[in-house]
């Protein structure tokens, strides 16, 4: 019986000097990692397309680039496929980049409104606009596709702000990725 023990007790040290041994953290060393080929090609477009761009971020996921910068105070999201097309770009901004037609079409169809946020998806050769404006007691949310503006949605200045995604009127980008 004691020598079952001592056999036991025997096992049960060498178990744990392997395990000591097999779970030290290893040093491996420093791997740079280097971008896929495509995105010098779409970089160069990218700059071809973009000559303002302050410091551009990349991103990278299924074979599709992003680009998130700025320009003149507006920023700026440009999703490209590897072969360096523009699919589409998201800006967003103030009442300045919207074009005049549009301010004074939603001026004169909501007055007492004053523009506080601007949003344009270019897509498909499409361009959509999702405008807020703010009102004395409640937040006004429009959108115009087409040259063709959308019923309001109201929500009251105190209430839990309703959120909204592009995805309801599917320009996505997360679903393309």
């Amino acid at each position: 019986m004691k020598k079952l023990i001592f056999a036991m007790m025997a096992g049960i040290v060498i178990c744990l000097a392997f395990c000591a041994d097999s779970s030290a953290q290893i040093m491996l060393p420093q791997v740079n990692i280097t971008r896929p080929r495509e995105l010098t090609k779409v970089e160069l477009v990218f700059k071809q397309m973009f000559k303002g761009a302050d410091e551009p971020k990349w991103f990278y996921r299924n074979n599709r680039f992003i680009a998130s910068f700025r320009t003149n105070k507006v920023k700026n999201n440009a999703l490209f496929n590897y072969k360096g097309k523009l699919l589409q770009l998201i800006r967003y901004g103030t009442k300045e980049m919207l074009p005049k037609s549009l301010i004074r079409l939603v001026e004169n169809a909501f007055w007492g409104y004053q523009i506080i946020a601007v949003t344009n998806v270019n897509q498909n050769g499409k361009s959509t606009w999702f405008i807020t404006g703010e009102g004395s007691s409640d937040f006004m949310q429009i959108v115009i596709e087409d040259g063709i503006l959308s019923e309001p949605t109201y929500n009251d200045r105190f209430a839990t702000p309703k959120t909204w995604t592009l995805q309801t009127y599917g320009t996505d980008l997360s679903t393309r990725l």
